[in-house]
């Protein structure tokens, strides 16, 4: 037993380690492995909870939560992990109903108040969110994450020397976790965006970038020589008729979300978010090894997961999953009537506001501006790719031009995804749904102007970002 245990804590230290250098995939495999030697063990179904959660797996994490649950029913940390799982499906009242378990244990729980906090501005209820920190403020040192609550809430409201002061607070305190720390670092960028003290705010930004390493972009040569015309051509498109999905691709901070909420507003539309199903799919199966009867099973295994998530009266449901750009040739034989839609920006104002999020564990691209450049290349030489095969399947979105003239590109939008026009498109800012991208915010407003050339205002500090875009510099 005594040596059964030992494997056991050294493949658990094993895969914690890959965890922490975001190799999830190993991470994922070697907690799997601890597990089959004690399947109760609260803990490690936590863990392994968790780096499901991060994969994309939230369903099937939640099952293994709830068992971890069941061992140690009122474990505050294996509760926040529960929240966060429950938010990726979208079971908002879940999460909610979550973190006031964590509350009831205790009620100065940082994380829960901060979780608490994000869910009610990110629901666009502002208003629900003030008064949940006002007793925990009054201690004369904070929990950190109800200062980053703090700031988050004072952005929210323009009470910018509050936030400034809660998220600078965090990053002097030395035993601020690595993780709050560069969320404050973010919450700081922005709070003096805010206030043009621009300089300030783009040191703020880098620090917050520089604490974890940044990944390489994506290899568009590969992606293209894969799904060559030759490949496209021999692979026959099933018989699935469903127009039912819309596919919507862009760069982060290009306007996905924008174009996202317009369209769920019709009310014969919905979203799905940024769903990791297909990005799931493209792995499975090799290019070369994919046949029409296997990619007839992925979409109907899809449009089974939309008729879960979304009413059937919605004939329209938009999935703007991550990296989406790589799954346009595997989609466009899964779904002969699907539309895609492809989102610009200005490459500069589209790069500087992905460096510009936190992205957490995602995108790590974004965490150097040298390399989202690069990256936003690979994008432009692979929707190029499919633009050439696919031709007016792909419509071309630019966030600059609705802007400028909201309703005929509304209109487009529409068109392309065979809806009838809809009033109600253009006061998509009004809708009530929750909204869990890093656009949130600006999606409760109505379509405005001041993010336009907004790389004006850092343009001293972006020549590693002219330099690697290219022919799409702006200068």
């Amino acid at each position: 037993m005594a040596k059964s245990r030992q494997t056991l804590n050294k493949i658990a230290h094993e895969a914690e380690l890959a965890y922490r250098q975001e190799n999830y995939g190993r991470s994922m495999l070697l907690y799997r492995k601890a597990l089959k030697l004690d399947k109760n063990d609260a803990e490690l179904l936590k863990r392994y909870g968790h780096i499901l959660t991060l994969s994309g797996k939230s369903k099937e994490a939640i099952e293994y939560l709830e068992r971890a649950c069941k061992r140690r029913p009122n474990h505050p940390p294996t509760l926040m992990t529960l929240s966060f799982a429950k938010l990726k499906i979208g079971d908002y009242d879940g999460v909610l109903d979550t973190l006031n378990r964590v509350l009831r244990v205790d009620p100065s729980h940082g994380a829960a108040l901060l979780g608490k906090v994000s869910l009610f501005l990110d629901a666009g209820t502002p208003e629900l969110a003030e008064g949940v920190l006002d007793e925990v403020l009054k201690v004369s040192n904070p929990d950190p994450h109800v200062l980053i609550a703090q700031a988050k809430l004072a952005r929210s409201t323009k009470n910018y020397a509050v936030g400034i002061d809660a998220a600078q607070r965090v990053l002097d305190n030395p035993d601020s976790p690595q993780n709050l720390k560069i969320t404050g670092g973010f919450a700081l960028g922005h709070l003096l965006d805010a206030t043009a003290e621009y300089d300030a705010a783009f040191e703020a930004f880098t620090n917050a970038n520089a604490i974890r390493p940044a990944s390489t972009p994506s290899h568009a040569s590969s992606v293209v020589s894969t799904w060559s015309s030759d490949l496209l051509d021999q692979l026959k498109p099933t018989n699935v008729d469903s127009a039912r999905p819309v596919f919507v691709i862009g760069m982060p901070r290009s306007g996905t979300t924008l174009a996202e909420q317009i369209i769920s507003a019709h009310p014969l539309a919905d979203t799905v978010g940024e769903a990791p199903m297909i990005l799931q799919m493209l792995g499975r199966t090799a290019p070369s090894a994919l046949t029409t009867e296997r990619l007839t099973e992925y979409a109907e295994e899809y449009l089974g997961y939309l008729k879960e998530q979304v009413p059937d009266e919605c004939t329209r449901v938009v999935d703007k999953h991550m990296n989406a750009d790589k799954s346009v040739g595997m989609l466009s034989k899964m779904y002969p009537n699907c539309a895609f839609i492809h989102c610009l920006r200005d490459p500069a104002d589209c790069c500087l506001s992905a460096y510009f999020q936190n992205f957490g564990h995602n995108l790590p691209f974004a965490r150097d501006l040298k390399v989202i450049g690069q990256q936003y290349l690979a994008h432009r030489e692979i929707m190029d790719h499919w633009n050439g095969l696919l031709g007016d399947r792909i419509l071309t979105h630019v966030y600059e031009d609705l802007v400028d003239d909201a309703e005929p590109r509304v209109r487009d939008m529409l068109d392309h995804i065979g809806l009838e026009w809809d009033e109600s498109c253009m006061k998509f800012h009004e809708s009530t749904r929750f909204v869990r991208t890093a656009s949130a915010t600006q999606v409760r407003k109505p379509i405005y102007k001041s993010s336009k050339q907004r790389w004006r205002n850092y343009e001293k500090h972006l020549g590693s970002l002219f330099e690697s875009l290219g022919e799409y510099s702006p200068v």
